[in-house]
């Protein structure tokens, strides 16, 4: 929010200063933030830096647009000087299966380009899951329980403070954020200790929906009892794509 004032940015500040004095610049850069870096100062000053001779093409990808249940959507920028190299984008954007390249100019608008085919088919959130036998191994391997005390949740209920309990059928789960496993602060993706409990959760409808197919119109909502756990390590791991 604090755009290049804020103090995440001075490494990235740092390192685009070096870009002019570099003797052998990158062939290419790739770069990851959050989604509305497109219109910071921190992306102005990069375009500056480049200069002209590279080209650029953005993206605000999810990780919904690669089959993976979790919402994440991130910029992605790409830039390369094809002199030094020839880069063809694996997203598509155009029907022709490559992806549209622009020249990097100091006040270039911004134009963010999805992913437009989906190859993979949506998983359901419970394909990512550990069985019960595996995840007490983890926990054991750990030295320490992913269960959720149950005044967290209490205490979350009666302030009407958010929480993000998902079933297994949900084909969407919420963001996986330096906060997680650390209520009652911050948010955190949660599921059921049991799978037998899903059918004690009620639901409401969420004042916007999130992703598509099951849970992305509703919240389950919590009751006294039902025990909810976080995601576990290997859990995460899987929701982010990384191989087993």
């Amino acid at each position: 929010r604090k755009d290049h004032e804020d103090d995440r940015s001075r490494g990235l500040l740092h390192l685009i200063g070096l870009l002019p004095l570099i003797e052998v610049p990158p062939a290419a850069i790739l770069l990851e933030n959050v989604v509305g870096f497109e219109r910071s100062e921190c992306r102005q000053r990069l375009l500056s830096a480049l200069g002209s001779g590279w080209e650029m093409a953005e993206f605000a990808l999810d990780p919904e647009d690669f089959g993976l249940p979790n919402r994440r959507p991130r910029y992605y920028g790409l830039f390369r000087h094809p002199e030094r190299l020839r880069l063809r984008c694996l997203a598509p954007a155009e029907s022709s299966g490559g992806c549209f390249w622009s020249q990097v100019k100091e006040e270039a608008e911004p134009l963010l380009q999805g992913r437009c085919a989906r190859s993979e088919e949506m998983r359901p959130l419970g394909d990512f899951l550990q069985d019960p036998a595996a995840l007490a191994l983890e926990e054991q391997t750990l030295g320490a329980s992913i269960e959720v005390p149950q005044e967290v949740m209490r205490t979350r209920q009666q302030k009407d403070q958010r929480y993000d309990i998902h079933q297994r059928a949900d084909y969407t789960s919420a963001c996986l954020t330096k906060a997680n496993g650390k209520l009652p602060f911050g948010h955190s993706p949660l599921v059921l200790q049991h799978e037998e409990e899903e059918k004690f959760l009620e639901q409401r409808p969420k004042l916007s929906s999130q992703g598509s197919g099951s849970g992305a119109a509703t919240d389950h909502v919590w009751q006294e009892g039902l025990r909810v756990r976080y995601l576990s390590p290997v859990e995460q791991l899987r929701l982010m794509g990384f191989p087993e």
